[in-house]
């Protein structure tokens, strides 16, 4: 995953951190939208 934000922003490691930590989540959730 290619993950560019210029100009930098503070926290943009974080950002992009985020992002790589939410791919098995995804991965392994449902499809569709949750009903509540």
């Amino acid at each position: 995953i290619n993950l560019l934000i210029k100009p930098e922003i503070q926290g943009g490691i974080g950002t992009v951190a985020i992002a790589i930590n939410m791919i098995p989540q995804v991965i392994n959730s449902e499809s569709g939208l949750p009903f509540i």
